[in-house]
């Protein structure tokens, strides 16, 4: 699941969770809170996911 401002990659049992809006320093805006609640949903369905990492990038 990949979007403009929250990536969502699975690497075995990890979910990675990417905050993608280096200009604005990842600041959460109200369609970040939005995707990042979907991803972290998406994360506790998945039976393999047993960690999940939040990052950013810039």
């Amino acid at each position: 699941m990949n979007t403009a401002h929250v990536l969502y990659r699975l690497e075995g049992a990890v979910a990675v969770l990417t905050l993608n809006r280096p200009a604005a320093k990842n600041a959460f805006s109200p369609e970040m809170i939005n995707l990042w609640q979907d991803c972290l949903i998406t994360a506790k369905a998945d039976d393999r996911v047993r960690v999940i990492i939040l990052t950013g990038q810039g």
